[in-house]
C-alpha cells in the first residue's frame, strides 16, 4: 500500500468514527484516546489501521492530535498544540436515559373497580373479590403503616368497638397492615386489651403485606412517612366498595392523623340515603335530619316522593335549595307512583 493510500484510509477511518463520539464546546481531547503519537504513525506507515480504526475519541482530555493531508508529509503534519473540537450537537444513547418508574395501571378514583388480589389474612385465606361477593352491601378496607405502632393501635380498637354499627349498615369490615399474619394476631391482643375487650380475635380479618404489594397496587404510600430504612410507609387510606366492586367513598389520611370513626358511619348513612341520586346531604348532617333534592328532580316530582318539601328563599330568586323530611333510615328511596 502506498502512502498516500494509507493517509487516505486512516481518513476514512476517522470520519467513519466520528459518530461515535460527541464534541462539545471548549472541550479538549487527547492523542491516548485516539491516536498514540508515534505508534499511530508507524502503524499507518506499515499499512495497518487497526490501531487508528479501534480507537474512539474520549472529550474533556487535553493533547495534541495529528492533522493529515494527502499532500503532506505525516511527520510534519503532527501538531503539538492543543485542539478544540467544534461545537457539536449533544448525543445521548438510550441507555444513559433513566427509565420512567414502573406506575401501578389502576388509579384510586371515585367508580373504579378495586384490582382483585390474594389475601392473606389473620382469619383465613381468599381472594379480595370473593371476599367482596359473599360480603353484605358495603365493604370498607383500611390501610396501617405498621403493627404495635400506636395510633394504629387506637384505630383498629374503635374499628372493635364500632363493628356492630358498621355490620347493621351492611358493611363489613377488613383492614391491611404491613406485617405477617402471626405479627398480626399478637397484636390483636393489645389491641382488644386496651379496649376491654374479652379475646384475642379482632371481629374482621386484617391482611398481612410484609411486601408493600397491595399498599402500592392501591395507592396507599404516603411518600413523606417513612420508616428508619427510608421506606415509605401506607398511608391511613381507606375506601367503601359496593357490590359491583366499585368505589364509592375514599378517604385518605397522613399516617400522623387518625381516623375519625364516627364520620365514617355519618358518611356511610349518607351513601345508603342518597344511592338512587334523588337526595342528597348538606354540610354536618346526620341520620335523620332534613335532607336536600337533588338538582335532578323536578319540584313536582318531589312533592310526590318526599314529605315536608321547603323551598328556601334566596337573594337569587332561584329556587334550587329544597330540603325534605328525612325518609326512613330502613326504606328505600324510590319512586313511589
Amino acid at each position: 500500500m502506498s502512502f498516500t493510500q494509507a493517509t487516505t484510509q486512516y481518513q476514512s477511518a476517522s470520519m467513519a468514527a466520528a459518530p461515535r463520539y460527541v464534541a462539545a464546546p471548549n472541550r479538549v481531547v487527547s492523542s491516548g484516546s485516539y491516536l498514540s503519537g508515534v505508534q499511530g504513525v508507524q502503524g499507518i506507515r506499515s499499512g495497518s489501521l487497526q490501531t487508528v480504526a479501534s480507537r474512539v475519541l474520549t472529550p474533556g482530555i487535553t493533547t495534541t492530535m495529528p492533522r493529515v493531508t494527502a499532500s503532506q508529509p505525516l511527520r510534519a503534519s503532527f501538531d503539538t498544540s492543543p485542539r478544540v473540537l467544534p461545537k457539536a450537537a449533544t448525543v445521548v444513547s438510550k441507555a444513559a436515559v433513566p427509565a420512567k418508574s414502573a406506575e401501578s395501571a389502576w388509579k384510586l378514583k371515585l367508580g373504579a373497580e378495586v384490582p382483585n388480589f390474594f389475601c392473606k389474612t389473620t382469619t383465613g385465606d381468599f381472594m379480595f373479590h370473593d371476599f367482596i361477593a359473599s360480603g353484605p352491601d358495603y365493604t370498607l378496607l383500611f390501610s396501617h403503616p405498621k403493627d404495635f405502632t400506636p395510633v394504629c393501635t387506637t384505630e383498629l380498637g374503635r374499628c372493635e368497638v364500632y363493628s356492630n354499627e358498621f355490620a347493621a349498615r351492611g358493611v363489613q369490615l377488613i383492614g391491611v397492615s404491613c406485617d405477617s399474619v402471626e405479627q398480626h394476631q399478637a397484636w390483636s391482643i393489645d389491641i382488644l386489651a386496651r379496649e376491654q375487650i374479652a379475646g384475642a380475635v379482632l371481629s374482621f380479618p386484617i391482611i398481612a403485606d410484609s411486601s408493600r404489594e397491595i399498599v402500592t397496587t392501591l395507592g396507599m404510600l404516603d411518600p413523606e412517612e417513612k420508616n428508619a430504612e427510608g421506606i415509605p410507609l401506607p398511608a391511613r387510606s381507606l375506601m367503601v366498595i359496593d357490590k359491583s366492586k366499585k368505589i364509592k367513598l375514599a378517604i385518605v389520611y397522613p399516617a400522623t392523623t387518625g381516623r375519625n370513626f364516627e364520620e365514617l358511619v355519618r358518611v356511610i348513612d349518607s351513601l345508603k340515603m342518597t344511592r338512587d341520586l334523588s337526595l342528597a346531604t348538606p354540610a354536618d348532617w346526620r341520620q335523620g335530619d332534613r335532607c336536600i333534592v337533588a338538582p335532578n328532580v323536578s319540584t313536582e316530582e318531589a312533592q310526590n316522593r318526599f314529605e315536608d318539601l321547603v323551598i328556601e328563599e334566596l337573594p337569587s330568586g332561584k329556587q334550587y335549595l329544597r330540603h325534605v323530611a328525612c325518609p326512613q333510615a330502613d326504606a328505600p328511596v324510590s319512586a313511589s307512583n
